[in-house]
């Protein structure tokens, strides 16, 4: 594909987003005179799109540019749920946003920030970067249970002792993999 071609799919893209936001913000405000649950699916989409439109097309560093906007956008984006939330929804109001939202966000975009330092650092294949993936979702998942149990809005049941082997077998699979790749790739 060339340049132009690329240009064009992302404008139908892009309207492809536009389109049904605009149609859910005439449509909240024609039933409601003002915008009310709109706020909310409309950022949704929007949060959506921006991180589809650049993971698609995005030429040069895709996935770190996806993690960037993840990164920048995941704390208004949940701000704007909250926000609507109490606005229109719930008597009494619940703000979780602090307590709960802004630490596991933090927690998971470190997550994935840890994951790419891994990859570019210590320049390692896929099967070496998935298993490190996998072996760092255990104690983000540990750490996010206990932040949302702590609380006093939620109670999650505590990380499954499976999901944990689970994790643990995935993650030395993808080590293994990797080791693999590695060796075959010295080979040749």
């Amino acid at each position: 594909m060339n340049y132009k071609s690329i240009s064009t799919m992302q404008k139908y893209f892009r309207i492809f987003w536009i389109l049904p936001i605009t149609i859910i913000l005439i449509t909240d405000f024609a039933i409601n005179s003002h915008l009310t649950w709109s706020w909310i699916a409309a950022s949704s989409l929007l949060f959506s799109a921006l991180l589809l439109d650049t993971l698609l097309f995005n030429v040069t560093g895709r996935l770190l540019s996806t993690i960037a906007i993840f990164s920048v956008f995941i704390i208004p984006y949940l701000s704007v749920i909250e926000w609507s939330s109490n606005l229109y929804f719930l008597t009494p109001k619940v703000f979780w946003l602090l307590p709960i939202g802004i630490p596991i966000a933090i927690i998971w975009i470190a997550y994935l920030w840890l994951n790419v330092i891994f990859k570019f650092w210590f320049n390692w294949n896929i099967g070496c970067t998935a298993g490190m993936a996998f072996l760092l979702a255990i104690p983000c998942a540990l750490v996010t249970n206990n932040i949302a149990n702590n609380s006093s809005l939620f109670t999650l049941s505590s990380l499954h002792p499976l999901a944990i082997i689970i994790l643990i077998v995935c993650s030395i699979t993808g080590f293994v993999v990797g080791f693999m790749l590695r060796i075959r790739k010295k080979r040749n």
